[in-house]
C-alpha cells in the first residue's frame, strides 16, 4: 500500500514539519541558566580568570559565529531555521557543508564557552543531558522527517555530511 503525498511532499495525514520536544534555543537556555545560578550559589569549581575568559573566546565566540552563518544561508534558500516549520530545501552551502546541525553545534560551543567563562561546573555538567535530549529528542526526529520530506536528497547529503563535525 502506497502512501500517497499531499502537495507539501509528506504522506499524507503526517505533519510538515520536525516533531521535535522542544526549542533547541529554549533547551539550552533552560539548562544554562539556572545552571550558572546554582554554580552562583554554590561554587565548585571557578576556573583563574584569565583562562574563564581564554576559554570564553575560544569556544562561544566561533560558536555564535558559526550560528550567525547560518542564517544568510536560510535566506538564501527560501526555507526555515524554525525546527517546527516547513523545511523546503536542504542546505549545502556555508556552515552546512561541514555540518548538517551548525547551529547546534554553535550552540554546544556557546553554552561550553560561557559555562566554563563563569567558571561553573554545574554549567559545564549540564550539557551533557542538554545532548541527549537534543539528539533523541530534535536532531533524530530532525532526520526522520527530512528523509521523508527530502528523499534521496537528504539521504545523499546525509551521507556526505557529517551530523557534528
Amino acid at each position: 500500500m502506497s502512501m500517497e503525498k499531499s502537495e507539501q511532499g509528506m504522506p499524507d495525514g503526517l505533519p510538515d514539519h520536525a516533531e521535535v520536544v522542544a526549542y533547541p534555543v529554549a533547551l539550552f537556555l533552560g539548562f544554562l541558566i539556572p545552571a550558572i545560578i546554582a554554580d552562583y550559589l554554590w561554587p565548585i569549581w571557578m576556573a583563574d580568570p584569565m583562562w574563564r575568559v581564554v576559554a570564553f573566546l575560544v569556544f562561544a565566540v566561533p560558536g555564535g559565529i558559526f550560528v550567525l552563518l547560518t542564517f544568510p544561508q536560510f535566506r538564501k534558500a527560501g526555507t526555515t531555521a524554525d525546527p517546527y516549520g516547513n523545511v523546503s530545501a536542504i542546505i549545502r552551502t556555508g556552515p552546512f557543508g561541514l555540518s548538517r546541525n551548525p547551529i547546534y553545534v554553535g550552540m554546544c560551543l556557546m553554552h561550553l564557552g560561557i559555562a566554563v567563562g563563569v567558571g561553573g561546573l554545574i554549567a559545564v555538567l549540564v550539557l551533557v543531558p542538554i545532548l541527549l535530549i537534543m539528539h533523541y529528542g530534535v536532531i533524530l526526529r530532525e532526520e526522520d522527517y527530512l528523509e521523508r520530506k527530502h528523499g534521496e536528497e537528504y539521504l545523499d547529503y546525509k551521507a556526505n555530511v557529517r551530523r557534528w563535525i
